[in-house]
């Protein structure tokens, strides 16, 4: 089955994709063959936080390429709501840096929309609005690497909301940030998130981050990869680390992850 077979179903449309049956397979450079992805079946809805959790190497990054279009899936398929284009609707935080570095940091942020040939003015007004929203309201003119790590951070997911994307996947984005600036970025992106419709699937192998994000968590097996849990998770905003609703959370994710699957 391809990934874009008419004949096939669309999400419902509280749905903004489903992954259905999805298989990846790798050869190494030596013909091993490793299978990275089995039978994996995922949704996401609208206006969701979905993350996506599992053991290192599991296919997260895989199925967040594939789902990207990326990457090709060798069996199953993945379906968009009515209309939607991944070109138009989609944008991808990565976890190292993908900002130019020839460029100053309204440029970066503006990048999307220039290749959509939006207007010079609005498409700054764009950037400098997100730049402002994210806290770097006084570095526009700055390279990045002038920026500390959670600085570019903040640069990529406003250069990813410049589009306006209905699906905004991310790929351990704060992973090789130190604690408090990964605190301070995932409140930061909840804020973002709730202040518009789009929908979030977020890849971590970090539990607390999971919870504290999550408004469904999608547990993945070790390789190869598929989903053995689908937790929700309707804790209020903001979340209390300490209370025991959380905790309780927590390990119920704990035990989905670490159990003999």
């Amino acid at each position: 089955m391809s990934a874009t077979d008419p004949n096939k179903s669309s999400p419902t449309s509280d749905q903004v994709l489903i992954a259905r049956q999805v298989n990846k397979t790798f050869f190494s450079t030596s013909g091993d063959k490793v299978e990275a992805l089995r039978a994996v079946d995922l949704s996401v809805g609208r206006g969701e936080f979905v993350v996506l959790i599992g053991p290192t190497g599991c296919g997260k990054t895989t199925l967040l390429n594939i789902l990207g279009g990326l990457d090709s899936p060798d069996g199953g398929e993945i379906r968009f709501a009515p209309g939607f284009r991944r070109e138009d609707g989609l944008a991808y935080v990565f976890q190292h840096y993908t900002l130019f570095p020839w460029r100053k940091l309204l440029a970066n942020v503006a990048f999307g929309l220039q290749m959509r040939g939006v207007p010079r003015r609005r498409r700054n007004a764009r950037a400098r609005d997100l730049l402002q929203r994210v806290g770097l309201a006084d570095f526009e003119r700055a390279y990045p690497h002038e920026l500390s790590g959670g600085m570019r951070q903040r640069v990529a997911l406003a250069q990813a909301l410049a589009v306006e994307p209905s699906v905004l996947l991310m790929d351990e984005p704060f992973g090789a940030l130190d604690d408090a600036t990964r605190k301070d970025l995932q409140q930061l992106l909840i804020d973002l998130w709730q202040t518009t419709s789009m929908s979030v699937l977020f890849v971590t192998h970090n539990i607390d981050e999971a919870v504290i994000l999550a408004s469904r968590i999608c547990v993945l097996s070790g390789r190869p990869g598929r989903v053995v849990q689908d937790i929700p998770v309707s804790l209020p905003r903001p979340r209390d680390h300490l209370a025991q609703p959380f905790t309780d959370r927590l390990l119920i994710v704990r035990q989905a992850l670490y159990s003999d699957t």
